[in-house]
């Protein structure tokens, strides 16, 4: 049978029958979540889940140990009597255990990083869970589409664990659209949770209801009827788990569709994930510059009331001509008192803005990964040191003419990294634009910036038109062994933009379309 909680809608099919060649009839269907089913005298043949040729967001997520999956059912409840009970039928497989690690470490012999991230459950009511493979590499890979619906995927081979559609809770004539990029993990598996052997991972997606209210309806002898409607957009968050798809916060259970919390009625301009002492929230900012934070509760408010005085966020803000411009923006707080409680608001304020060439448009901003500092420094072949500039504030910007000087002959793209605090720029490229197209990919961590464009101006021997990598190291001071403790330094002291690039440039063969960087627990 179909289920619309899996499928949603039937968007269109077509029937195909041959008589004479004694062939059934088969019929072919897609659905609103860009599925494509076949079905032959009632019976379901294949699917093939279209949908995913549109990505809105991904977000790679760890799994458990084997041995977390197997035996973290009801274990935070278990006494001293089950505990004994339940090693005591564990050490059935000691013996097993001891041929394998003594196999593995004589051959070398581990186990794929291919095979299946699934493992058969202890009980056969309990549904399957994903487990990491001895190295770490198997994942899953949540996906989110432009269908409203998101998928959980296991790569080590391609399955769908699980997927998910997006509901509204409140609005049943309501589209939902996941948005670009706003994919959170709030639990890891390494993050500390007293029920994190149960609950696993948890992610969250930020969404929009777009629904069209009828205002009025206008009659014209001469055109007939005409309907005046207006849209409205109001912003959810979907709370899951990573590892089966379940709603984290119960608003839903797993038979129907998955059901967000309301979070604002005002367009979302941008989402961080605040990670504080080993805490995590989402701050959004709406149109009006007001902080929404996510989960809502005192917890979540002490914590961005901790942070909030030396956070500062740059947002594409759009001027009255249709240009945007970088803008920087800071917090403050008011307290607004309700008939119930009095609640502390905070809202953002501009505090700078960054100066773009003429006719540039902001691409994208590129916040740094952050992972571990394995290394503070160079030491180089003379014993002197490179020490890294490690400025936490830095952000990559994107530009890229607007479309009106796009086709001009000195159209170029422009790659920044600006100081969020106060918008200095610590370095900037000005690079060709392919085709009349600013087709740059970049990442950022530590003091290493990489990007990736195409370049066709070549002048004399010895040159070449085509795709090229350019690796920037970045180094404190404007010498070697010169120390100015970047990773301690305020934005507004004179050497905040004391700043020594080193720059290699590489001929690549191929063009890219995403480019990251790999990371360990060392960084």
């Amino acid at each position: 049978s179909f289920f619309n909680n899996y499928h949603s809608l039937i968007w269109a099919l077509k029937v195909t029958m041959d008589p004479a060649a004694d062939i059934p009839g088969r019929l072919f269907l897609t659905t609103t979540t860009g599925a494509v089913q076949v079905w032959e005298q009632g019976e379901h043949i294949w699917t093939r889940e279209e949908g995913l040729s549109e990505l809105k967001a991904a977000k790679f997520v760890e799994l458990p140990e084997r041995i977390l999956v197997l035996g973290g059912e009801g274990r935070l409840k278990e006494g001293f009597v089950g505990r004994l009970l339940r090693e005591a039928k564990d050490a059935k497989d000691l013996p097993g255990f001891i041929i394998h690690f003594l196999t593995r470490f004589a051959t070398g012999s581990y186990e794929s990083a291919t095979s299946s991230a699934t493992v058969h459950p202890t009980s056969p009511s309990a549904s399957q869970l994903p487990f990491r493979d001895s190295f770490g590499f198997r994942q899953v890979l949540v996906v989110s589409t432009a269908y409203g619906k998101v998928y959980g995927i296991d790569t080590s081979n391609g399955d769908i664990l699980w997927s998910r559609i997006l509901g509204t809770g409140h609005e049943s004539e309501a589209k939902i659209v996941p948005l670009d990029n706003a994919l959170f993990i709030l639990k890891a598996v390494g993050d500390a949770d007293g029920n994190s052997l149960t609950a696993g991972p948890e992610i969250a997606l930020l969404a929009k209801s777009e629904t069209e209210v009828c205002l009025y309806v206008l009659f014209f002898f001469d055109r007939g009827l005409k309907i005046v409607s207006q849209s409205t957009s109001n912003a959810l968050l979907f709370h899951l788990n990573a590892l089966t798809g379940q709603d984290a916060v119960g608003l839903s259970t797993s038979d129907e569709a998955l059901q967000g919390s309301l979070v604002s009625t005002e367009p979302i301009e941008d989402a961080y994930l605040l990670h504080v002492n080993g805490r995590k929230g989402i701050v959004l900012l709406d149109s009006q510059l007001k902080v929404h934070l996510y989960p809502d509760n005192v917890e979540a408010q002490k914590l961005f009331s901790a942070a909030s005085a030396a956070l500062s966020v740059p947002l594409r803000v759009t001027s009255s001509q249709g240009r945007r411009r970088l803008v920087g923006h800071q917090f403050s707080q008011r307290s607004s008192v309700t008939e119930t409680a009095s609640k502390v608001e905070y809202t953002a304020f501009p505090t700078w803005t960054l100066s773009l060439p003429e006719g540039h448009d902001i691409q994208a901003i590129i916040t740094p990964i952050r992972d571990p500092v394995a290394s503070l420094g160079k030491v180089l072949g003379n014993r002197t040191t490179l020490y890294k500039y490690l400025n936490p504030h830095a952000v990559v910007v994107l530009t890229a003419p607007h479309s009106s000087t796009l086709l001009t002959s000195n159209a170029h793209c422009g790659l920044y990294l600006v100081d969020s605090v106060k918008g200095s720029v610590i370095y900037e490229a000005t690079l060709p634009a392919e085709g009349h197209n600013c087709n740059v990919k970049a990442t950022f961590t530590e003091n290493w910036l990489v990007y990736h464009y195409y370049d066709d101006e070549y002048q004399g021997a010895g040159q070449t038109k085509g795709y090229k990598m350019v690796t920037v190291e970045l180094y404190e001071g404007k010498q070697v062994d010169e120390k100015t403790r970047s990773s301690e330094l305020s934005s507004y002291s004179e050497k905040a933009n004391e700043v020594t690039a080193y720059e290699q440039s590489f001929v690549y063969p191929h063009a890219i379309s995403a480019i990251t960087l790999t990371s360990t627990k060392f960084g």
